[in-house]
């Protein structure tokens, strides 16, 4: 915690407004934004290993979250402030840092496809900056954020062996892809019956369950996806600048348009059950990640003329 304290001298109106905008960097949105481009605009197995990567962190720091139960600092000691601006991005517990984590798959996965050293030291910078950050706000220990990173990295490194000794048997990859699935339901199965108490720690534990529920539907549906592709749809990433700014674009764009439909339906079905979410994103990502690729060939053509 004197890291913390020393931190919470310097604090500043301008300091306090570039942490939260270095905090966005860790945040699901910046996540899922890159996977889209990777995915779609640069290399579909890279892409994919981004996001089953990035989605088994989560599960991975929920899990670790909702046994350990290790409070926010500010809740560990009253005395200390926060920053107030930061309070809706800190829900949970507190170790692991679930903003360094996300920030070490983001940036991590470039890190290891870059080959130029300025590239790869932006990236090592960001994912400092986002510990940083989360630091400065007062939500998290250089504990929280030292071990998110550890682990997205670990996760990284060890998945992306795996990927390399069975990308091109299709087999094997979907055996990996139901293990890390099952492993996810059982996460979700130890943290819904694990003991705890008193109404922060009721709902500290609720944020895990859905987080991670949110977890196993995105990556069912991203699976779901990739294999719509291996099997059938076979898109190409290439196409001139232009026409991968519209495809982003209006992927975001579809993707965020079918969400809101399916939320509707599935809110009256499964009301307030935390499987919610994660039944949402699920069908949302592979209706829109299996049929919006096949717009992909005829969009290059545009681009060609």
């Amino acid at each position: 915690m004197e890291l913390l304290y020393f931190l919470e001298k310097l604090r500043s109106p301008v300091l306090d407004r570039l942490c939260i905008l270095l905090s966005m960097l860790g945040e699901e949105t910046v996540f899922l934004t890159v996977g889209l481009i990777l995915l779609w605009c640069v290399d579909k197995k890279w892409g994919y290993r981004y996001m089953m990567c990035g989605f088994f962190s989560s599960g991975l720091s929920r899990l670790l979250k909702g046994t350990l139960q290790v409070p926010r600092p500010f809740t560990a000691d009253p005395s200390f402030s926060f920053v107030s601006a930061a309070e809706d991005g800190a829900p949970g517990y507190s170790l692991p840092s679930g903003h360094s984590m996300t920030a070490a798959t983001v940036f991590g996965i470039p890190l290891c496809m870059a080959k130029r050293w300025w590239f790869r030291a932006l990236c090592v910078l960001a994912i400092a900056g986002v510990a940083f950050a989360r630091m400065e706000l007062g939500v998290h220990t250089l504990t929280d954020c030292i071990a998110g990173i550890g682990l997205g990295f670990g996760v990284i490194l060890i998945l992306n062996a795996v990927y390399d000794r069975i990308h091109g048997d299709l087999n094997r990859l979907t055996l990996l892809t139901l293990l890390m699935m099952a492993g996810m339901a059982a996460v979700i199965a130890l943290l819904t019956f694990a003991p705890h108490s008193a109404h922060y720690v009721d709902y500290a534990q609720e944020s895990c369950i859905k987080k991670t529920w949110v977890a196993l539907g995105c990556m069912a549906g991203v699976s779901v996806s990739y294999l719509t592709d291996r099997l059938y749809t076979h898109y190409d990433t290439r196409a001139v600048w232009w026409v991968q700014v519209i495809k982003v674009a209006a992927g975001v764009g579809l993707l965020l348009a079918v969400q809101a439909g399916i939320n509707a339906v599935v809110s009256r079905l499964a009301g307030h059950a935390l499987y919610r979410a994660g039944l949402t994103y699920f069908l949302t990502i592979a209706i829109v990640g299996s049929c919006y690729p096949m717009s992909f060939r005829w969009l290059a053509a545009k681009g060609r003329r």
